[in-house]
């Protein structure tokens, strides 16, 4: 008794394709398309036409991603505050970042995982007034970020955020 190997469809109507095609082109016929292509749209014919279908369909697209986050928000509400960030994503699926723009969309606060940066964005009122003082002793925003120990580029954001004038008075 013999091995028996059975073959899947899929390699029957392709090679049957083949054979079709092979046996056109020594008829020198042109082989007939494997399927018909769906009708696309017609161009658009002046660009404001093509400015107004581009809109639509990046709204399009704009409204199907604000469905998913809203889906997400619903399934992640019962972990508000119990589960972080990244644990929701490897819950459900999806990315860290599809997690935090959902939760911050609905006002669900995520849990910060020990270890991590706090959620606090921004100076310390401590910062802030040292930040003050540096400012109206004369001094750089670069010894004032010394100073306080966060980067230059930090003290500067945080100075043009809260009025905070570096450098030369006129």
């Amino acid at each position: 008794m013999g091995l028996q190997q059975t073959i899947p469809d899929s390699l029957i109507k392709a090679q049957a394709m083949i054979d079709a095609a092979v046996a056109a082109f020594e008829r020198s016929e042109k082989p007939a398309p494997a399927e018909a292509k769906p009708a696309r749209r017609p161009p658009a014919k002046s660009v404001e036409e093509l400015h107004v279908s581009m809109a639509a369909a990046v709204e399009a697209k704009a409204k199907k991603r604000r469905a998913e986050r809203d889906k997400l928000a619903a399934k992640i509400r019962p972990y508000a505050g119990d589960l972080s960030a990244n644990q929701l994503a490897e819950k459900f699926g999806v990315s860290t970042g599809l997690v935090r723009k959902a939760a911050g969309e609905h006002g669900i606060d995520l849990k910060v995982a020990p270890g991590h940066r706090h959620t606090h964005v921004g100076p310390t009122p401590e910062q802030l007034r040292e930040m003050r003082t540096q400012a109206a002793g004369g001094a750089s925003v670069a010894d004032a970020a010394r100073w306080i120990g966060v980067p230059r580029g930090t003290v500067g954001y945080w100075a043009k955020k809260y009025g905070v004038q570096f450098g030369r008075k006129p």
